[in-house]
Parts: C-alpha cells; sequence; structure tokens
C-alpha cells in the first residue's frame, strides 16, 4: 500500500504543473527535464527521495501521447518496445 501512496504521490507533481510543490521540485530537482527524468541531485530531502520511489513505479506503467509531435526527443525517448 505504501508504494502505491507514493505512486498517486508522484503521479500529481507532473499533472498538476500550477501547484507549488511542483515549482519548488522543478527549480531544485529537475530543473531542464521532465519529473520522469529527474535525478537525486545533491543533498536531496526525504520528500523527494519518496517521490523517487513513485517515480520508479511510474516508469514501469506511464505511457505518453505523441500529441503534436513538439516535446518529441526521438533519440532518447524509448518510443519503440
Amino acid at each position: 500500500m505504501n508504494f502505491a501512496l507514493l505512486a498517486k504521490e508522484s503521479w500529481r507533481v507532473p499533472t498538476q504543473e500550477a501547484s507549488l510543490l511542483f515549482k519548488f521540485l522543478k527549480g531544485k530537482y529537475f530543473r531542464r527535464s521532465s519529473f520522469l527524468d529527474g535525478k537525486w541531485g545533491s543533498n536531496p530531502s526525504y520528500g523527494w527521495r519518496s517521490l523517487l520511489q513513485g517515480q520508479k513505479i511510474l516508469k514501469k506503467g506511464v505511457r505518453w501521447r505523441v500529441g503534436d509531435g513538439r516535446t518529441i526527443n526521438f533519440r532518447t525517448e524509448p518510443w519503440i518496445p
């Protein structure tokens, strides 16, 4: 159940970009990337380490839509299974 809660909280971060939490985490831990590409960084907080555990769960099952194609990086994205 703990992993499910971590995944749920980790899902909230990238889906609520207007929140203060998102803006804080974006500035500190994943400034030039997306949440799913976020790394440990230097001296990570307990909350950020917990969100990274949820991030691992999300990466196993999350898929994104192509849309208009502006956000696709075909060199680094695993777009072919």
